[in-house]
C-alpha cells in the first residue's frame, strides 16, 4: 500500500467517524428535547391515584401521582449524593400501599449531619405523598455493587432493594416513586438553610440532564467540524501530484 493511499484511508476513516458522531449527538439532542416537551406537559396534570396492580395499557412514568400508605423507616436506605456541592445522602424508604406491596420512595436529600433518622422529623402512620413514578438507576463501571447483607447502597437497584424491604409486588421491581415538592420552583442554596428534611426534588429536576440539548448541539458542531477538516485534508492528499 502506497503512502498516499494509507493517508487517504486515514482521513476517510476520520471523516466517517466524526460525521457519525455528529449525527449521534443530534439524535440525542432531539430525544432529550422530546422528553422535555412531554414532561413539561405532564407537570400541569392533576396527580392520579396509584393503585395496585398498575395498568399495563397506559404510560404512567413521570406523570404526577399520589399514593396513600405507610413508610417503614426501619428499612431506610441511604445513598451518598451531593446537593449543590454539599455532601449528604439520598434517602430511599419503602412505602406500603398494601401488606408487603408498594414502592420504594426516593424521598430527597439530607446533609451528613442528618444521617441519623432521629435528627429529622419523619411522617408516621397513614399518609398521602405525591411525586412521579420512574425507573431505577444503572450502575456505571466504577460504581461498587450494592450489599444487602452489609446494608451498603451505592445506586438505586430496585430488584435488590425491594427484596430487602419485603416488597413482593412486581411493580416495585420496575418502578420507584420520586417524591416531589411541587410548590418550590428551584433547588435550595446552602445559605438558605434546611426548610425541609429530606429536601425533596422539584420540577426542574425532571427536566434537567447532566448533558442538556444545547450541549449536544455544541458537541455535534465539534464533530461535524472535525469531519470537514478530515475531508479537506483528504482532498489535499488525493489532488496532490
Amino acid at each position: 500500500m502506497s503512502r498516499k493511499v494509507f493517508i487517504s484511508l486515514f482521513f476517510t476513516s476520520g471523516t466517517l467517524f466524526c460525521g457519525n458522531a455528529g449525527f449521534w449527538q443530534l439524535r440525542r439532542k432531539k430525544w432529550k428535547e422530546q422528553l422535555i416537551e412531554t414532561r413539561s406537559k405532564y407537570m400541569n396534570l392533576e396527580p392520579y391515584e396509584v393503585k395496585l396492580p398498575l395498568p399495563t395499557d397506559e404510560d404512567l412514568i413521570f406523570k404526577p401521582c399520589k399514593m396513600t400508605g405507610k413508610f417503614d423507616h426501619s428499612k431506610e436506605m441511604l445513598i451518598l449524593r451531593k446537593y449543590e456541592d454539599q455532601n449528604g445522602y439520598r434517602v430511599i424508604t419503602p412505602f406500603y400501599i398494601q401488606e408487603n406491596a408498594g414502592f420504594l420512595v426516593s424521598r430527597g436529600w439530607v446533609p451528613l449531619s442528618h444521617k441519623d433518622i432521629s435528627t429529622r422529623p419523619e411522617p408516621q402512620g397513614l399518609v398521602t405523598i405525591t411525586g412521579v413514578l420512574r425507573e431505577g438507576e444503572e450502575a456505571s463501571q466504577y460504581t461498587p455493587a450494592n450489599s444487602q447483607r452489609l446494608k451498603e447502597w451505592y445506586f438505586i437497584e430496585l430488584p435488590i432493594m425491594s427484596q430487602y424491604c419485603n416488597l413482593n409486588n412486581p411493580e416495585s421491581k420496575n418502578f420507584l416513586m420520586q417524591e416531589m415538592n411541587w410548590a418550590r420552583e428551584r433547588e435550595i442554596y446552602e445559605e438558605e438553610g434546611l426548610p425541609e428534611l429530606p429536601i425533596k426534588s422539584v420540577k426542574s429536576d425532571l427536566l434537567n440532564w447532566y448533558v442538556m440539548p444545547v450541549t449536544h448541539a455544541s458537541y455535534a458542531t465539534f464533530w461535524f467540524s472535525s469531519s470537514a477538516i478530515c475531508l479537506f485534508f483528504n482532498l489535499l492528499v488525493l489532488l496532490r501530484h
